[in-house]
Protein backbone atom coordinates (compact mmCIF):
# COMPACT_ATOMS: atom_id res chain seq x y z
CA UNK A 1 0.00 0.00 0.00
CA UNK A 2 1.45 3.29 -0.93
CA UNK A 3 2.23 6.21 1.60
CA UNK A 4 1.65 8.91 -0.32
CA UNK A 5 -0.61 11.88 0.36
CA UNK A 6 -3.48 10.96 -2.00
CA UNK A 7 -7.02 11.29 -0.80
CA UNK A 8 -8.15 8.25 -3.02
CA UNK A 9 -11.18 6.62 -0.86
CA UNK A 10 -9.85 8.34 2.37
CA UNK A 11 -12.42 8.27 4.87
CA UNK A 12 -13.04 11.58 6.06
CA UNK A 13 -13.56 10.95 9.67
CA UNK A 14 -11.93 12.66 12.44
CA UNK A 15 -10.81 9.73 15.11
CA UNK A 16 -10.96 10.85 18.26
CA UNK A 17 -10.01 14.73 19.11
CA UNK A 18 -6.09 16.08 18.74
CA UNK A 19 -5.52 16.52 22.55
CA UNK A 20 -6.59 12.57 22.35
CA UNK A 21 -6.31 10.87 18.68
CA UNK A 22 -7.93 7.98 19.51
CA UNK A 23 -11.56 6.42 19.19
CA UNK A 24 -13.38 3.31 19.70
CA UNK A 25 -16.50 1.99 18.12
CA UNK A 26 -19.28 -0.53 18.19
CA UNK A 27 -19.93 -1.63 14.95
CA UNK A 28 -23.24 -3.45 13.60
CA UNK A 29 -24.06 -4.91 9.90
CA UNK A 30 -26.96 -6.74 9.66
CA UNK A 31 -29.10 -7.42 6.05
CA UNK A 32 -30.71 -3.57 6.27
CA UNK A 33 -26.90 -2.74 6.32
CA UNK A 34 -24.75 -5.37 4.67
CA UNK A 35 -21.34 -3.22 4.28
CA UNK A 36 -18.46 -1.10 5.58
CA UNK A 37 -17.49 -0.12 2.03
CA UNK A 38 -13.90 -0.12 0.83
CA UNK A 39 -11.98 2.97 2.33
CA UNK A 40 -8.91 3.97 4.28
CA UNK A 41 -7.19 5.98 6.82
CA UNK A 42 -4.09 7.06 8.23
CA UNK A 43 -4.62 5.52 11.69
CA UNK A 44 -4.20 2.28 12.30
CA UNK A 45 -7.31 0.03 13.29
CA UNK A 46 -7.70 -2.77 15.61
CA UNK A 47 -11.03 -4.59 15.28
CA UNK A 48 -12.14 -7.64 17.94
CA UNK A 49 -15.21 -9.82 16.13
CA UNK A 50 -18.39 -10.24 18.45
CA UNK A 51 -20.03 -12.00 16.93
CA UNK A 52 -21.62 -13.23 13.22
CA UNK A 53 -19.13 -13.74 10.07
CA UNK A 54 -18.24 -11.43 7.47
CA UNK A 55 -16.17 -11.36 4.57
CA UNK A 56 -13.13 -8.92 4.65
CA UNK A 57 -11.58 -7.13 2.35
CA UNK A 58 -8.10 -5.98 3.50
CA UNK A 59 -4.81 -4.25 1.26
CA UNK A 60 -6.98 -6.07 -1.39
CA UNK A 61 -7.14 -9.82 -0.15
CA UNK A 62 -10.27 -11.57 1.14
CA UNK A 63 -10.65 -13.08 4.43
CA UNK A 64 -13.13 -14.63 6.35
CA UNK A 65 -13.50 -12.63 9.77
CA UNK A 66 -15.52 -14.11 12.34
CA UNK A 67 -16.33 -14.17 16.11
CA UNK A 68 -13.31 -13.95 18.37
CA UNK A 69 -10.98 -12.98 15.66
CA UNK A 70 -8.52 -9.70 15.99
CA UNK A 71 -7.66 -7.77 12.51
CA UNK A 72 -5.29 -4.85 12.71
CA UNK A 73 -5.10 -2.58 9.81
CA UNK A 74 -2.33 -1.01 9.20
CA UNK A 75 -1.86 2.67 8.42
CA UNK A 76 -3.50 3.14 5.08
CA UNK A 77 -4.30 -0.22 4.33
CA UNK A 78 -7.95 -0.31 2.07
CA UNK A 79 -10.24 -2.31 4.07
CA UNK A 80 -14.48 -3.03 4.15
CA UNK A 81 -16.56 -5.96 5.63
CA UNK A 82 -18.99 -7.27 4.04
CA UNK A 83 -21.59 -9.25 6.15
CA UNK A 84 -22.60 -13.22 5.71
CA UNK A 85 -26.27 -15.68 6.38
CA UNK A 86 -28.73 -14.20 8.61
CA UNK A 87 -26.95 -13.34 12.21
CA UNK A 88 -26.14 -9.46 12.40
CA UNK A 89 -22.19 -9.20 12.29
CA UNK A 90 -20.53 -6.81 15.18
CA UNK A 91 -17.46 -5.68 16.24
CA UNK A 92 -15.94 -3.37 18.52
CA UNK A 93 -12.87 -1.56 17.27
CA UNK A 94 -10.22 1.17 18.49
CA UNK A 95 -8.84 3.38 16.05
CA UNK A 96 -5.61 5.53 16.93
CA UNK A 97 -3.42 7.57 15.19
CA UNK A 98 0.75 6.43 15.42
CA UNK A 99 1.57 9.45 17.18
CA UNK A 100 -0.88 8.56 19.79
CA UNK A 101 1.87 6.31 21.09
CA UNK A 102 4.54 8.74 20.06
CA UNK A 103 6.95 10.36 23.15
CA UNK A 104 7.98 13.06 21.07
CA UNK A 105 11.50 11.98 21.81
CA UNK A 106 14.09 11.09 18.91
CA UNK A 107 14.61 8.03 21.11
CA UNK A 108 15.14 3.92 20.65
CA UNK A 109 11.08 3.21 20.98
CA UNK A 110 10.60 6.12 18.46
CA UNK A 111 13.28 5.17 15.90
CA UNK A 112 12.62 1.74 16.15
CA UNK A 113 9.08 1.23 15.95
CA UNK A 114 6.81 4.12 15.84
CA UNK A 115 8.86 5.40 13.24
CA UNK A 116 8.94 2.40 10.72
CA UNK A 117 4.85 1.80 11.37
CA UNK A 118 4.36 5.48 10.38
CA UNK A 119 6.16 5.05 7.25
CA UNK A 120 4.67 1.69 6.63
CA UNK A 121 8.38 0.10 6.79
CA UNK A 122 6.71 -2.11 9.56
CA UNK A 123 3.45 -4.17 8.86
CA UNK A 124 1.78 -6.04 12.22
CA UNK A 125 0.52 -9.14 11.25
CA UNK A 126 -3.14 -8.66 9.77
CA UNK A 127 -5.13 -11.64 11.68
CA UNK A 128 -5.43 -13.37 15.20
CA UNK A 129 -7.21 -16.40 14.52
CA UNK A 130 -9.91 -17.19 17.43
CA UNK A 131 -9.42 -20.68 16.04
CA UNK A 132 -5.98 -21.19 18.05
CA UNK A 133 -6.54 -20.12 21.49
CA UNK A 134 -3.80 -21.61 23.02
CA UNK A 135 -1.99 -19.37 20.99
CA UNK A 136 -0.25 -16.85 23.49
CA UNK A 137 0.17 -13.87 21.35
CA UNK A 138 -3.98 -13.87 20.75
CA UNK A 139 -4.84 -14.10 24.63
CA UNK A 140 -2.38 -11.17 25.40
CA UNK A 141 -3.69 -9.29 22.56
CA UNK A 142 -7.25 -10.29 23.27
CA UNK A 143 -7.69 -9.56 26.88
CA UNK A 144 -5.85 -6.04 26.51
CA UNK A 145 -7.95 -5.01 23.98
CA UNK A 146 -11.23 -6.06 26.45
CA UNK A 147 -9.53 -3.51 29.37
CA UNK A 148 -9.18 -0.89 26.49
CA UNK A 149 -12.64 -1.07 24.82
CA UNK A 150 -14.23 -1.11 28.88
CA UNK A 151 -12.02 1.44 30.34
CA UNK A 152 -12.91 3.82 27.18
CA UNK A 153 -16.46 3.04 27.68
CA UNK A 154 -16.30 3.90 31.23
CA UNK A 155 -13.96 6.86 30.18
CA UNK A 156 -13.16 6.48 34.08
CA UNK A 157 -10.19 9.30 35.36
CA UNK A 158 -7.22 7.86 33.42
CA UNK A 159 -8.82 6.30 30.88
CA UNK A 160 -6.19 7.34 28.52
CA UNK A 161 -3.38 6.51 30.58
CA UNK A 162 -4.64 2.64 30.39
CA UNK A 163 -5.65 3.11 26.46
CA UNK A 164 -1.91 4.38 25.45
CA UNK A 165 -0.06 1.70 28.18
CA UNK A 166 -2.51 -1.21 26.69
CA UNK A 167 -2.19 -0.11 23.05
CA UNK A 168 1.88 -0.34 23.73
CA UNK A 169 1.94 -3.60 25.32
CA UNK A 170 -0.18 -4.83 22.54
CA UNK A 171 2.49 -3.59 19.98
CA UNK A 172 5.39 -5.35 21.87
CA UNK A 173 2.91 -8.84 21.53
CA UNK A 174 2.57 -7.78 18.07
CA UNK A 175 6.49 -7.25 17.13
CA UNK A 176 7.43 -10.63 17.19
CA UNK A 177 5.03 -11.36 14.50
CA UNK A 178 5.84 -7.94 12.17
CA UNK A 179 7.21 -7.73 9.17
CA UNK A 180 10.15 -5.38 8.35
CA UNK A 181 11.10 -3.59 5.13
CA UNK A 182 13.64 -1.58 3.40
CA UNK A 183 11.43 0.65 1.29
CA UNK A 184 7.58 0.86 1.62
CA UNK A 185 5.35 -1.51 -0.14
CA UNK A 186 4.20 -0.11 -3.15
CA UNK A 187 1.76 -1.81 -5.18
CA UNK A 188 0.64 -0.47 -9.08
CA UNK A 189 -2.14 -2.66 -8.55
CA UNK A 190 -3.10 -1.02 -5.48
CA UNK A 191 -2.75 2.29 -6.22
CA UNK A 192 -4.85 1.34 -9.40
CA UNK A 193 -7.84 0.06 -8.12
CA UNK A 194 -7.22 3.03 -5.64
CA UNK A 195 -8.10 5.41 -8.03
CA UNK A 196 -10.60 3.37 -9.62
CA UNK A 197 -12.56 2.88 -5.99
CA UNK A 198 -12.21 6.85 -6.24
CA UNK A 199 -13.73 7.44 -9.60
CA UNK A 200 -16.67 5.13 -8.88
CA UNK A 201 -17.02 7.06 -5.69
CA UNK A 202 -17.72 10.35 -7.30
CA UNK A 203 -19.75 9.21 -10.38
CA UNK A 204 -21.83 6.81 -9.00
CA UNK A 205 -24.74 8.22 -10.11
CA UNK A 206 -24.29 7.94 -13.71
CA UNK A 207 -23.32 5.09 -16.26
CA UNK A 208 -19.79 3.83 -15.83
CA UNK A 209 -18.00 1.41 -18.63
CA UNK A 210 -15.50 -1.49 -17.38
CA UNK A 211 -13.15 0.40 -20.42
CA UNK A 212 -13.74 3.51 -19.09
CA UNK A 213 -12.50 2.36 -15.40
CA UNK A 214 -9.80 0.28 -17.15
CA UNK A 215 -8.33 3.33 -18.86
CA UNK A 216 -7.97 4.73 -15.14
CA UNK A 217 -6.67 1.72 -14.03
CA UNK A 218 -3.75 1.73 -16.82
CA UNK A 219 -4.83 -1.83 -17.18
CA UNK A 220 -6.73 -3.73 -20.71
CA UNK A 221 -10.26 -3.73 -19.62
CA UNK A 222 -9.62 -7.79 -19.43
CA UNK A 223 -6.86 -7.53 -17.09
CA UNK A 224 -8.90 -5.03 -15.19
CA UNK A 225 -11.47 -6.84 -14.88
CA UNK A 226 -9.91 -9.82 -13.46
CA UNK A 227 -7.87 -7.85 -10.96
CA UNK A 228 -10.50 -5.71 -9.53
CA UNK A 229 -12.20 -8.79 -9.05
CA UNK A 230 -9.26 -10.45 -6.99
CA UNK A 231 -9.08 -6.75 -5.17
CA UNK A 232 -12.61 -6.42 -4.17
CA UNK A 233 -14.19 -9.81 -3.95
CA UNK A 234 -16.97 -8.68 -6.21
CA UNK A 235 -17.63 -8.04 -10.19
CA UNK A 236 -17.08 -4.21 -11.25
CA UNK A 237 -21.07 -4.23 -12.12
CA UNK A 238 -22.01 -5.80 -8.71
CA UNK A 239 -19.52 -3.08 -7.11
CA UNK A 240 -20.68 0.10 -8.41
CA UNK A 241 -24.88 -1.17 -7.53
CA UNK A 242 -23.82 -1.72 -3.89
CA UNK A 243 -22.59 1.35 -4.08
CA UNK A 244 -25.71 2.98 -6.03
CA UNK A 245 -27.87 0.81 -3.41
CA UNK A 246 -26.31 2.02 -0.35
CA UNK A 247 -27.07 5.88 -1.55
CA UNK A 248 -30.67 4.39 -2.13
CA UNK A 249 -30.87 3.44 1.36
CA UNK A 250 -29.80 6.48 2.87
CA UNK A 251 -32.12 8.07 0.48
CA UNK A 252 -35.18 6.18 1.48
CA UNK A 253 -34.70 6.29 4.85
CA UNK A 254 -33.81 10.46 5.36
CA UNK A 255 -36.17 11.79 1.99
CA UNK A 256 -39.64 11.45 0.94
CA UNK A 257 -38.95 10.93 -2.78
CA UNK A 258 -40.89 8.66 -4.36
CA UNK A 259 -39.05 5.09 -5.34
CA UNK A 260 -38.98 5.90 -9.06
CA UNK A 261 -37.02 9.03 -8.20
CA UNK A 262 -34.79 7.44 -5.91
CA UNK A 263 -33.65 5.10 -8.15
CA UNK A 264 -32.56 7.95 -10.33
CA UNK A 265 -31.07 10.15 -7.54
CA UNK A 266 -29.25 6.73 -6.69
CA UNK A 267 -27.76 6.07 -10.52
CA UNK A 268 -30.21 3.39 -11.37
CA UNK A 269 -31.56 4.32 -15.28
CA UNK A 270 -34.27 1.61 -14.35
CA UNK A 271 -36.68 1.88 -11.74
CA UNK A 272 -37.77 -1.82 -12.25
CA UNK A 273 -33.94 -3.01 -12.37
CA UNK A 274 -33.60 -0.96 -8.87
CA UNK A 275 -36.05 -2.80 -7.22
CA UNK A 276 -34.95 -5.88 -8.17
CA UNK A 277 -31.43 -5.87 -7.30
CA UNK A 278 -33.07 -4.28 -3.74
CA UNK A 279 -34.36 -7.22 -3.20
CA UNK A 280 -31.98 -9.75 -4.05
CA UNK A 281 -29.48 -7.80 -1.51
CA UNK A 282 -31.92 -6.62 1.26
CA UNK A 283 -34.81 -8.89 1.20
CA UNK A 284 -37.46 -7.14 1.20
CA UNK A 285 -39.06 -3.77 -1.21
CA UNK A 286 -37.90 -0.16 -1.29
CA UNK A 287 -41.12 0.89 -0.22
CA UNK A 288 -41.40 -1.75 2.38
CA UNK A 289 -37.85 -1.11 3.69
CA UNK A 290 -38.83 3.30 4.11
CA UNK A 291 -42.11 2.06 6.01
CA UNK A 292 -40.09 0.37 8.73
CA UNK A 293 -38.19 3.95 9.50
CA UNK A 294 -41.27 5.73 9.77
Amino acid sequence: MSTTNSNIQKEAIQHGLSSYPCAVYDNVLHPDYRTIPLHWHPELEINLVTSGHAELILNFHSYTAQTGDIILVNKEEVHGFFQQGKQPFTSTSIVFHPDFLDSRLTDDIAMDYLAPIKNHTLLLPSFLKKECPEDAVYQAVYEKLCRIFDCNHKKNRGYQLLTRALLLEILYDLIPLSTAQKTPLISRRSESIKKVLDFIEQNSTRQIRAEEAAKISGYSKYHFIRIFKEATGQDFSQYINQIRLEHAVTLLKDTSLPVTEVALSAGFSDAAYFSRKFRETYHTTPSAFRKRFK
